[in-house]
């Protein structure tokens, strides 16, 4: 939801599309909503396994899931910055990372420590 939001935003801050290489070497094209959303959907539920395993297999999931959680918040944000686009495009990719690692961290610690 939060990345649905930065997406339209974006649109209308920098008046167009938002714009990335869709692969590697590839000149920058118009990013799908549904890339943005799978990019979304996919590492939530990598997370919600990581901590459903840790949960089972140690005594301190939220902690260990927090401090993972960071560790691959701060890898992804390189990403955005090696690409070839502007620097407001920029912005708002890492302002997508951001996003979806705080919302996605924040409900399943959440919903984790409801049900630990």
């Amino acid at each position: 939801m939060t990345n649905a939001i930065v997406y339209a935003l974006t649109q209308v801050a920098l008046g167009g599309p938002v714009v990335m290489p869709l692969q590697p070497g590839t000149t920058p094209t118009a990013m799908p909503f549904l890339t943005v959303m799978l990019a979304s959907a996919i590492p939530a539920l990598g997370a919600t396994l990581l901590l459903a395993a840790l949960g089972k297999f140690t005594g301190r999931p939220v902690t260990i899931f927090l401090a993972v959680s960071v560790a691959f918040l701060l890898l992804s944000l390189g990403g955005p910055l090696t690409l070839p686009i502007s620097g407001g495009m920029q912005f708002a990719l890492e302002l997508m990372h951001v996003g979806a690692a705080v919302s996605t961290v924040g409900v399943l610690v959440t919903l984790g420590r409801r049900s630990g």
